[in-house]
C-alpha cells in the first residue's frame, strides 16, 4: 500500500475545504462521527464474550438450558458493546471549558493550515 503524494494530499485538502464551505452543519456533524471503536470497550467485550461462554458451558455441564440463553444473552451483548464508537449518553452533556479550549484551539490551527 503507497501512502499519497504531496498533490494527492493537496487535493484532498482543497476538495475538504470545498466540502466546508457549500454544507459547513453536515461537515461539522461528519468531523465528529470521525471516532472509532474505543480500547476500552474492545477490553470490556472480550471480557464479556469470556463470561458469556463460562455461562454457557456452565449451563451444558448443569443440563440448564434457560441459564444457556442467559449466557449467550450476554455474549451478544458483549459483541455490540466491542463495536460501539464509544459512551451512550441519553442526554448532551454540556462541554467543559478545558475541552472547548482545546477545541477552539485545534480548528484556529486547521484554518491556519488552510490558508497556508
Amino acid at each position: 500500500m503507497s501512502s499519497l503524494s504531496d498533490k494527492d494530499k493537496e487535493v484532498l485538502a482543497q476538495m475538504e475545504l470545498e466540502f466546508t464551505k457549500e454544507d459547513p452543519k453536515f461537515a461539522q456533524n461528519m468531523a465528529k462521527e470521525r471516532g472509532g471503536v474505543t480500547p476500552r470497550n474492545v477490553v470490556l467485550g472480550v471480557l464479556g464474550m469470556f463470561v458469556g461462554i463460562s455461562i454457557i458451558l456452565g449451563a451444558l455441564i448443569g443440563n440448564v438450558a434457560p441459564v444457556a440463553i442467559v449466557g449467550f444473552s450476554v455474549m451478544i451483548a458483549s459483541g455490540l458493546l466491542m463495536f460501539t464508537k464509544g459512551k451512550i449518553s441519553k442526554s448532551p452533556k454540556k462541554q467543559s471549558n478545558f475541552m472547548k479550549k482545546l477545541e477552539d484551539k485545534w480548528e484556529r490551527r486547521r484554518e491556519q493550515e488552510n490558508r497556508s
